[in-house]
């Protein structure tokens, strides 16, 4: 019993440890999620465009079937 009272204090104490240290941080790391944002975006819409153009090129080489 006095185990499991234990680790539940435990596990509180690193939880409230956790909030305060993202409480702290929050500025920072906003500011490097938009840089990591504005990085990814390029690369997705290339890659999305290249898909969509081999598509666009398997549709046109697929015989019809009917």
């Amino acid at each position: 019993m006095i185990t499991v009272l234990m680790a539940i204090g435990y596990v509180m104490q690193e939880l409230i440890l956790k909030i305060r240290t993202k409480a702290d941080r929050k500025p920072a790391d906003l500011a490097e999620l938009q840089l990591l944002k504005s990085q990814i975006s390029p690369h997705f819409l290339f890659n999305v465009l290249t898909v969509l153009c081999i598509i666009a090129e398997n549709i046109h080489e697929t015989p019809d079937v009917i």
